[in-house]
């Protein structure tokens, strides 16, 4: 709304929305596969995955308590 750039998708650090699409794609899929096996992520190759979620939901709390 500041900015000049007036309309489009937003500029992502990791990602481009129009060039990556197909990768983003095939990410989300795997993602959504990883969920449906392992829904609560028990498994031992999920762990450190499991280990960054909680974090990052730690740190959400802590940003919104704030």
């Amino acid at each position: 709304m500041l900015g000049t750039r007036q309309s489009g998708l937003p500029d992502f650090k990791l990602a481009d929305m129009i060039a990556d699409e197909s990768l983003l794609l095939l990410a989300q899929r795997a993602a959504f596969r990883v969920i449906d096996l392992d829904p609560n992520l028990i498994r031992p190759d999920h762990s450190q995955l499991r280990l960054w979620l909680d974090t990052s939901q730690s740190v959400s709390a802590d940003i919104r308590l704030n």
